[in-house]
């Protein structure tokens, strides 16, 4: 259990050293106002038990609110009484400002898994960290290196904003709607009825196909290890080396399309639980999911690409030998609309319409696609 929470600070409207735990805001975004939550561990392992999950240990971990509104830190995927689950008016009242609350849970798993505020935007602003809890017997997926890469979302305008533009009109930050030249080659390739019948059953769910991602690129900056795309995160091998990446999706609203272009992934984690490895050259995952992947680089730099499901951006990173390089970065894909069968979901066993088989993965809208028989 030698990594894990340690001491932790966030802070919206300053700088901390990239050491602490958790993502600030990203560069150069304007201040909203200056407030921080401080964490604080301790292990107290003294008294403790042998399980077949491993050391059942016991962590104290104090969260003082030295912001202007309450707060709270939910632990995502750990398993601990229901008081310490850390949810406002489910679990405990919150943590009122000035005040601190102190968390005690024992730990009993292993893996990969992220903590974050539950309360009201402060998640969307920065307030959420990687947790990773080493298996008390001895890791059994061995590799060189280990890097976790925290994909998450970022808007500039105030968040409460951008979700009255969402009450008021659900498609405000989607630029990729159905037009009339797009209707006439439906009614080309189908006929004019076939075409109208189309167009009012999308209508009638008050939907269209391209309704893919509430929020888009039009609003959002996507992040990896809190740095934009033009930041480039690099993570850093020695060719040969077997490299453990832990994904976390820790974004608001985006589901991410995964691969690093001329590298097999090989799947050995989902939430935190060792699977039995599959290999894929891409992956899709939403938000509060963990994939934990195994990959052999053998070349200089490779890009890790993290495209939006509805294809208006992207985040992006670098796996290099060395700081400063960089490979490749695709273009992102063109966007794949709904089908009926998206919308209906599998009946009776089928998935008419869904191309699970397309290459890398694009085809479809289900989850982890390109992945047969691994769970979303």
């Amino acid at each position: 259990m030698s990594k894990a929470l340690l001491q932790a600070a966030w802070c919206a409207g300053q700088r901390l050293p990239q050491g602490l735990l958790g993502h600030r805001r990203r560069p150069n975004a304007p201040l909203r106002h200056r407030f921080c939550v401080e964490l604080s561990l301790i292990w107290s392992s003294q008294k403790h038990r042998r399980t077949s999950r491993g050391s059942l240990v016991s962590v104290t971990i104090r969260v003082t609110n030295k912001l202007r509104e309450h707060t709270s830190i939910h632990w995502h995927g750990i398993i601990l009484p229901y008081q310490m689950d850390g949810v406002p008016g489910i679990s405990f009242a919150g943590i009122a400002p000035g005040e601190t609350f102190t968390y005690r849970f024992k730990v009993e798993q292993s893996g990969t898994y992220w903590y974050h505020s539950h309360s009201g935007f402060q998640e969307l602003t920065g307030m959420y960290g990687a947790i990773v809890i080493d298996p008390a017997d001895g890791e059994t997926i061995k590799v060189q290196r280990d890097h976790v890469i925290h994909l998450s979302d970022w808007t500039d305008e105030d968040p409460m904003r951008v979700f009255a533009k969402l009450k008021v009109q659900s498609g405000y930050y989607n630029y990729n709607q159905p037009t009339a030249p797009q209707f006439l080659r439906d009614v080309a390739h189908s006929g004019m009825k076939a075409a109208l019948d189309k167009r009012a059953m999308w209508n009638q769910m008050r939907m269209n196909p391209t309704d893919l991602s509430d929020l888009s690129a039009s609003t959002l900056t996507f992040l990896m290890n809190g740095v934009t795309p033009a930041g480039n995160w690099t993570g850093l091998f020695k060719p040969g080396e077997r490299v453990r990446l832990r994904f976390i999706n820790g974004a608001g609203n985006t589901f991410y399309d995964v691969r690093i272009p001329g590298l097999k992934l090989k799947v050995v984690q989902v939430d935190g639980v060792n699977i039995e490895p599959v290999s894929v050259d891409e992956f899709r995952f939403g938000p509060g999911e963990t994939y934990d992947v195994v990959a052999e680089p053998r070349d200089d730099a490779y890009t890790v690409f993290a495209q939006t499901m509805d294809r208006t951006g992207y985040a992006r990173g670098t796996l290099a030998t060395r700081p400063g390089l960089s490979a490749p970065v695709p273009e992102v894909d063109a966007p794949v609309w709904l089908s009926m069968s998206d919308m209906m979901g599998a009946m009776g066993g089928s998935m008419a319409g869904m191309d699970h088989g397309a290459p890398s993965g694009h085809g479809g809208h289900s989850g982890g696609a390109g992945m047969a028989g691994m769970p979303g």
